[in-house]
């Protein structure tokens, strides 16, 4: 009878884990836990990569582009932003820190999206491979084809004003200034390199010609919000006009 049952029992595997070496389903378990481990830390918020995300931004600062309102999207996902300047969030995680690496230095090869914005204006929008808009020159594929240093940007900003003195000054702190750039870069690049500001400052002194300059910069940016307001109040008055017309 005792047999006959030892007969019908199933087969022994002795692949199951109930018969492998108590060793190894320890070893196996605690390798488990340290993959799983590692791709939990991968997803979560990390110090270094938010300083990755701050020496990013200063980077940019220094290349005389606005950071007032910065923003990092990783795959559609906010996950760095900055508001006047100062740091307003901060999720960013090292894997997203290394898709992000990745747009800037071999866009071709991300899978994904990373798109990086100041305000309104699109700085760099990188997607399976492909840049869609990079104005700010930040990939290294960019990078190759032209390095945009500050007197880069004075070269851009005066290509097309044929004023001199002053008022080629006033010209190119206005283009500057449409660009998006911060009014106290604007400055700096004025400083550096219009000739006009430079006379200005060695005329008047250092202190006197800054505050100059910082006038003649104030006064672009009023004009330049007057005109974007005219522009707003007529786009209203154009639609209104056209409906009656019809």
């Amino acid at each position: 009878m005792s047999n006959q049952n030892n007969n019908n029992e199933p087969p022994i595997n002795p692949n199951s884990q109930e018969e492998q070496n108590p060793t190894q389903i320890l070893t196996n378990l605690s390798e488990n836990e340290e993959t799983n481990n590692n791709q939990l830390s991968l997803n979560q918020p990390s110090r270094e990569a938010s300083d990755y995300g701050l020496g990013l931004a200063g980077q940019l600062s220094q290349r005389n582009l606005n950071i007032d309102r910065l923003d990092i999207k990783v795959n559609g996902q906010s996950v760095f932003k900055m508001n006047d300047g100062e740091l307003e969030k901060s999720t960013i995680n090292n894997e997203q820190a290394e898709l992000i690496k990745k747009a800037l230095k071999d866009p071709a090869a991300l899978k994904g999206t990373v798109k990086i914005t100041q305000g309104s204006q699109v700085l760099l929008h990188v997607k399976n491979g492909r840049v869609l808009v990079d104005k700010a020159r930040l990939t290294e594929q960019s990078a190759q084809v032209e390095v945009t240093s500050q007197k880069g940007l004075y070269d851009k900003y005066s290509q097309n004003v044929n004023s001199q003195g002053l008022q080629k000054t006033k010209e190119v702190a206005q283009n500057a200034l449409k660009d998006g750039m911060d009014k106290k870069d604007v400055v700096n690049l004025l400083q550096n390199h219009d000739a006009a500001s430079q006379d200005l400052l060695k005329q008047s002194g250092e202190e006197k010609g800054t505050q100059a300059l910082n006038k003649i910069v104030d006064l672009e940016v009023t004009k330049l919000q007057s005109h974007q307001q005219q522009s707003s109040q007529k786009e209203p008055e154009l639609a209104t006009s056209k409906g009656r017309s019809r």
